[in-house]
């Protein structure tokens, strides 16, 4: 389990990479296309294509402002979602080399808030080998304590 675990968080690390990229440059692309010249050039698409249809061109007018609004709200999440699918990422890799409970917790944590399901899996099955293997040891020391009475 250890070693599974060990594999899942190097995994898990990488894809955080490629998810912290991916997001930061969907990011960009949001907020670059919610610039107004962008929309104004959507409203006039609309209005050749769409207004033949009878659709109001203040109504045009509010669908592209929502669009807008849309739009920066999704390039700020976006723009979250890569600093935690980073933060997944170093945590994944410092969790590959520490047995700390804390790490593989923190892993599990980012995990699900960055979408690294692999963090989520590799925390889980740290935590049981964890658990596992203080067991053990607790069973060694209460044979040697019953050993020496």
């Amino acid at each position: 389990m250890k070693k599974a675990s060990k594999i899942l968080f190097l995994v898990g690390g990488i894809l955080g990479i490629i998810i912290a990229v991916s997001c930061f440059f969907d990011g960009i692309v949001a907020l670059v296309v919610s610039k107004q010249s962008y929309i104004d050039y959507l409203i006039t698409f609309i209005k050749q294509y769409i207004a033949e249809a009878g659709v109001d061109e203040e109504h045009i007018n509010e669908l592209a402002k929502l669009f807008q609004i849309y739009l920066k709200v999704s390039g700020v999440s976006l723009f979250f979602m890569a600093a935690f699918a980073a933060v997944s990422s170093i945590v994944s890799f410092k969790a590959r080399n520490n047995d700390s409970k804390k790490l593989f917790i923190l892993n599990i944590v980012f995990g699900v808030i960055s979408g690294v399901e692999v963090n989520l899996i590799g925390g889980i099955l740290a935590l049981i080998a964890l658990k596992k293997q203080n067991n053990e040891e607790n069973i060694e020391q209460k044979e040697e304590t019953i050993a020496i009475e």
